[in-house]
């Protein structure tokens, strides 16, 4: 049995966003796909409760808040390692691309996008400073990183050096609650109803994630 903690500070219900979403839908599948392992989530704030059931699943709220740079930093580097080596795990797992820099247990880091390298305008000053300091830290740390898409990967191993061979793609997928309808008649038919409705049959795309600038969305 592996004792894995998990950083799951992003996932607030009702606040949701796309790290967040990924944290949460990952985690769920994880912890039922494996339950000879035990997983410990680390929450900065109260437990969700019933989102993350199983007897192989414990969650802890981990003081500080970590909503600040400095707090992330406390957050990451003080208690972060005290609770691991409590808990005598054996795998720390940041899906938003934090690690810590006080700890000897091996990490995986989920580095999803370095948009904070490429337009730092996009960001408050501090923060963006905080990542740029934070974020090649952890890349050189950790013992494998995931990210959403072969451009990140190919972007972090140019940008921080990192060895190809030590990022593994994983893509963002669609949740259960989404399917295609059915309305009783074929898919094209239905394809021109809803461009008629929505369009005026013009051809378009659904985009789902945060109206922000570095989605490269115009219009």
């Amino acid at each position: 049995m592996a004792v894995v903690a998990i950083n799951t500070r992003l996932v607030i219900p009702g606040k949701l966003d796309g790290i967040g979403w990924f944290t949460m839908e990952t985690v769920q599948r994880m912890t039922a796909a494996h339950p000879e392992h035990q997983f410990h989530l680390l929450f900065d704030r109260q437990p969700p409760e019933d989102l993350f059931p199983g007897d192989n699943v414990q969650c802890h709220r981990v003081w500080p808040p970590a909503r600040r740079p400095f707090l992330v930093d406390i957050w990451f580097d003080w208690a972060v390692p005290r609770l691991l080596k409590k808990l005598k795990a054996d795998l720390f797992v940041s899906p938003d691309g934090f690690l810590s820099s006080k700890t000897s247990v091996p990490q995986v880091a989920v580095q999803h996008d370095l948009n904070f390298e490429h337009h730092p305008e996009w960001l408050p000053k501090r923060v963006a400073q905080h990542y740029k300091r934070r974020f090649p830290d952890a890349a050189k740390r950790a013992a494998r990183i995931a990210t959403v898409s072969q451009f990140s990967a190919q972007d972090i191993h140019q940008r921080y050096g990192v060895a190809r061979d030590r990022i593994d793609v994983v893509y963002n997928g669609a949740g259960s609650a989404y399917h295609r309808a059915t309305l009783g008649i074929d898919a094209q038919q239905q394809a021109r109803m809803v461009r008629q409705k929505f369009t005026l049959g013009r051809p378009f795309f659904v985009f789902v994630g945060t109206q922000h600038p570095r989605k490269n969305l115009e219009g």
